[in-house]
């Protein structure tokens, strides 16, 4: 079984502040890193736990290797644009993974270092400097 390093959630939310897609973030002590996605339905209640656990399965598929489909349904794509989420997958192994998602998984110690490395902090310096 698959040892779970660190295990993190995010929500994207409709105008009227209740999530509509669940994501997890999955990483594992061997060093590969999963993301899954729960999308509510306009019918259903929502229920944090049921979308916090459907979530969950979808990054530990996608890090155990099967295959999940992009989002096809016209409906489930409206609710996406809806809270504007990025993602038309219900889960990827190893996705590349924007600034906030890895501030959001590493925080802010490990992004300064992160920062440093791609030359961003030398950036900020000659721009305080010169303007």
């Amino acid at each position: 079984m698959t040892e779970i390093k660190k295990e993190k959630y995010d929500y994207y939310h409709g105008k009227d502040g209740v999530a509509i897609v669940t994501v997890c973030y999955i990483l594992t002590e061997g060093g590969l890193a999963g993301r899954g996605i729960a999308i509510r339905s306009e019918q259903d209640e929502y229920d944090y736990g049921i979308g916090r656990e459907l979530a969950k399965n979808h990054a530990l598929r996608a890090i155990k290797g099967r295959h999940l489909d992009s989002i096809k349904r016209k409906e489930v794509i409206g609710r996406l644009i809806q809270c504007k989420c990025p993602f038309t997958k219900k889960g990827e192994l190893n996705p590349e993974l924007s600034w906030w998602e890895r501030r959001f998984l590493f925080g802010v110690k490990s992004m300064s270092n992160y920062l440093a490395g791609v030359g961003l902090n030398i950036r900020w310096t000659f721009l305080r400097n010169h303007y």
